[in-house]
């Protein structure tokens, strides 16, 4: 899944924009920027013993981004955008 992941970044990783909006994230950090996903494919992956022990609608789904927590989600979740800079 790393290898993937890796070999096609440039369809899913973020481009990260500048805005005069200045917003505060969950821990009250300030953020000057946006993630512009515009043209971007969300990637998500499993493994067979995942879906083996949960099925496909259990939480199995990896997002591949480096936003998301190790531990697989729903895949409507990990679909789902959950920034509030994106």
């Amino acid at each position: 899944m790393r290898a993937v992941a890796g070999l096609s970044r440039e369809h899913w990783a973020p481009r990260r924009g500048t805005s005069s909006y200045h917003g505060v994230n969950r821990e009250g950090d300030f953020y000057p920027f946006y993630l512009d996903f515009a043209g971007r494919i969300p990637l998500v992956m499993t493994t067979l013993d995942r879906l083996k022990e949960h099925g496909l609608s259990g939480p199995v789904w990896l997002r591949i981004d480096g936003y998301r927590p190790a531990e697989g989600q729903p895949l409507l979740q990990a679909l789902a955008d959950i920034r509030p800079y994106a």
